[in-house]
């Protein structure tokens, strides 16, 4: 599978959702339009990373930092809240206010550098 296709992760999610209790599909209204969502997404609300990792998603973390993340850009139509999500510790509670964040200021990607220095 190819992690980086955007095609390939919704068929991850389409594929495992039955499995993790999401089966319905549903109609929602978002700016007049009537949407037809694959799955009922706001089931997946009660999904944590831990259980996509658990059914072969491990490879989609190191592309995006949370399943947040990765939910919004494989369903960008849909308004993904951050508060929703399960939260599995305070790592990834800091880890979804910092996207928060970063979504309201507009900031797509950051680039960290570690300089390690040692005086042994």
């Amino acid at each position: 599978m190819n992690w980086r296709d955007p095609k390939e992760q919704r068929e991850y999610f389409e594929r495992i959702a039955p499995r993790l209790g999401i089966k319905s599909v549903r109609k929602s209204t978002i700016r007049s339009k009537i949407l037809r969502f694959p799955k009922q997404l706001p089931d997946w609300y009660g999904i944590s990373r831990e259980q996509v990792e658990k059914l072969g998603g491990k490879r989609l973390f190191k592309q995006y930092r949370s399943l947040r993340q990765a939910l919004k850009a494989v369903y960008p139509q849909f308004p993904w809240q951050s508060s929703g999500f399960v939260r599995t510790g305070q790592r990834e509670s800091h880890r979804d206010k910092f996207d928060q964040i970063g979504d309201r200021l507009g900031i797509k990607e950051v680039l960290v550098r570690i300089i390690m220095c040692c005086d042994h």
